[in-house]
């Protein structure tokens, strides 16, 4: 009886860790995220602030987890879809100018060095730089 307590109390310790572990790695992922978006977003606000043709680049990472087709820059919006344990959360930023029709994000895990220009009409273009 002894043992079967036991291994009930080291089953649910070890239920108990394996929660924490993957609520970790979804908060990690999500932090990363946040990070992301709002790097990118202080550039775009610093380009349109200083207005054409200011130029700067940015290191982001995007998190594992990230959802292509939820992940976009359009309007004054970025935007990186995360899925997570039960669906798909938008972490997102509000810039202050527009952004560019053609401006992209990357929708895949890894490391991006991004390129943030203002154009002459105004707008403010998100494109991953080309090596």
């Amino acid at each position: 009886m002894m043992i079967g307590l036991s291994l009930l109390i080291i089953m649910i310790l070890l239920a108990v860790a394996n929660y924490m572990t993957i609520t970790t790695n979804y908060q990690m992922n999500v932090n990363t995220a946040v990070q992301a978006v709002d790097t990118l977003k202080v550039a775009a606000d610093f380009v349109y602030i200083h207005g054409h043709p200011t130029k700067t680049t940015v290191k982001i990472r995007i998190p594992p987890g990230a959802d292509a087709g939820s992940t976009y820059a359009n309007g004054k919006t970025i935007n990186i879809g995360l899925e997570i344990l039960y669906g798909t959360n938008d972490i997102y930023a509000i810039t202050k100018g527009e952004l560019h029709q053609n401006s992209t994000l990357p929708g895949t895990e890894g490391y991006y060095v991004m390129v943030i220009n203002s154009t002459s009409d105004g707008k403010i273009m998100i494109s991953e730089k080309e090596f």
